[in-house]
């Protein structure tokens, strides 16, 4: 719970509906394009199938094809551009204790490239828990036959599979501020963050999974109600609370993990 804390401690303090004001149109806007539903969906209407193969699994899960991947690289980008300014704006204020959003260009043009790799890291651990959800599902419905085995079965691995995913994003989390804050290229990022994260492991993987627990668990709720629109409604909220919460927690776990002082929590900066 520490790093929940802290993250929300900074979250309700006085500038951050600037932050949220960034975040705020683009996951809007991007929340009625792509969905967070498609693996819950799955479970839920699992006996409403009649193809339990790889390729149709796989298809329901991540919308493979050649418009996702457009989408998928459109949001890559923007949302790159988008954490750059956040990330810089959080830096300088627990560095310095000022806060401003101010010199976009500037943030973008120093924070792209490490924004850019953290995402897409982020990115690919979702391709591949697609890919490996699926094999999954498809597989022990091949062993077993039956429906209702499979899916006990799948919901016991999904989980698993999710785990190991949240463990490796945990384990490289640090990359992404360790390069903006002092400049070092994104291998020796890497071996920092792996190497300072694992002390702090399980309070890091409690922090990173607990809002996407949460949005599952949503997920499962509107999934029975049949209206697009919630849909959509709901993933522009869980994707703007996301993209609120995940830029603060690492920074406020580096500084943390790094033992690095806070300008920002002085008496006359902390309001």
């Amino acid at each position: 719970m520490k790093y929940v804390k802290l993250t929300f401690q900074y979250m309700f303090r006085r500038n951050f509906w600037k932050i949220a004001l960034v975040t705020l149109i683009p996951s809007v806007a991007i929340g009625f394009f792509i969905s967070f539903s498609s693996t819950v969906s799955l479970l839920v209407h699992f006996f409403d199938r009649t193809d339990y193969s790889f390729s149709a699994i796989y298809g329901d899960i991540s919308d493979m094809n050649w418009w996702g991947l457009l989408i998928a690289l459109g949001v890559l980008v923007l949302f790159s551009c988008i954490l750059s300014v956040i990330t810089g704006t959080l830096q300088r204020h627990m560095r310095t204790g000022m806060f401003a959003i101010t010199n976009i260009f500037k943030r973008i043009n120093e924070n792209f490239i490490a924004c850019f790799l953290s995402l897409l890291f982020v990115f690919i651990c979702i391709y591949l828990f697609g890919i490996f959800a699926s094999i999954t599902v498809s597989a022990w419905f091949k062993i077993t036959g039956n429906a209702v085995v499979t899916l006990v079965l799948s919901i016991f691995f999904v989980i698993i599979i999710f785990l190991i995913m949240m463990t490796l994003i945990t384990l490289f989390s640090m990359m992404n501020p360790n390069m903006i804050c002092t400049g070092e290229n994104v291998l020796d990022s890497i071996a920092v963050s792996v190497k300072n994260t694992r002390p702090h492991f399980f309070n890091l993987l409690f922090a990173f999974t607990m809002p996407l627990g949460i949005l599952f668990a949503v997920q499962v709720g509107i999934s029975f109600i049949d209206i697009s629109i919630i849909h959509k409604i709901v993933d522009s909220l869980m994707l703007f609370i996301i993209s609120c919460y995940y830029p603060v927690l690492v920074f406020v776990a580096y500084y943390d993990i790094f033992d690095r002082d806070r300008e920002d929590l002085l008496p006359e900066n902390s309001l």
